[in-house]
């Protein structure tokens, strides 16, 4: 699940979503809103569009917080489309 992080209404050049996990799963779903956005700040320099995945989100010890790259940016070839309901993408860890 994707939620909404960080956004002030002083400044949007700025966009992360979190979204988090109960294993070391490697996807995440987007909304078509949310999909928008990131393509929206790919193509204005002026913003910045980030995910935030925690993996193990309740265990403490096994706890990580991955920042992964626009997905509709640059970064668009580290993931792999695997659904359309939403957008459903999967990346790897190198």
């Amino acid at each position: 699940m994707i939620t909404p992080l960080l956004g002030s209404p002083l400044d949007h050049r700025l966009n992360i979503l979190c979204g988090e996990t109960f294993d070391d799963a490697c996807e995440f779903e987007l909304t078509d809103n949310e999909y928008r956005k990131a393509a929206l700040a790919a193509s204005e320099k002026s913003q910045r569009y980030r995910l935030l995945m925690v993996q193990y989100v309740f265990d403490l010890g096994r706890c990580r917080v991955l920042e992964l790259p626009n997905p509709a940016g640059i970064g668009r070839g580290s993931f792999k489309l695997i659904g359309r309901s939403s957008l459903r993408m999967k990346f790897e860890l190198a």
